[in-house]
């Protein structure tokens, strides 16, 4: 696999973060039992894996059409471009998410509240996709799995 495909594939890392999240989350509430939101454990769950879990299956058709729209637009161009890319394509689409949230009607009654959050978890999800990427990237072709010409060095 070429590292290009590879950075084409990543793309689908920030639905599939919060997808874990999710079920990780649902694994911990099965071993532990129901876990109650206003206890210290049930908050820092809440935070780290539901909220971003749910916020992002409500995102998911935005992410996807603006994914696919900046694929679309980097196809063809080398592996620096998908770099800056990935640069810039997190507090980009916090802007699209913020469009999107309110156009389904979210934040209205508090949109400062609203808009931080939403801001603040699409840049952290969008830089930990990044990170997660790029460092898979950097194992897979250390270990021969991605190459710079399209196959796998054997």
């Amino acid at each position: 696999m070429s590292r290009v495909r590879f950075l084409q594939l990543s793309a689908l890392v920030p639905v599939l973060l919060p997808l874990v999240a999710g079920l990780a989350h649902l694994g911990i509430a099965s071993l532990t039992g129901p876990i109650k939101g206003n206890t210290p454990l049930g908050m820092i769950l809440l935070f780290l894996f539901a909220v971003p879990f749910l916020g992002s299956v409500l995102v998911a058709p935005a992410y996807l059409a603006f994914a696919a729209t900046l694929l679309i637009l980097l196809r063809g161009r080398p592996e620096q471009a998908y770099r800056k890319a990935a640069i810039v394509a997190p507090p980009a689409f916090a802007i699209v998410a913020v469009a999107y949230f309110t156009a389904l009607g979210f934040g209205r009654e508090s949109p400062l509240p609203f808009v931080t959050l939403t801001v603040t978890y699409s840049l952290l999800l969008g830089y930990a996709s990044v990170g997660v990427a790029f460092v898979s990237l950097r194992v897979l072709s250390e270990r021969g799995w991605v190459s710079a010409i399209g196959r796998a060095a054997s």
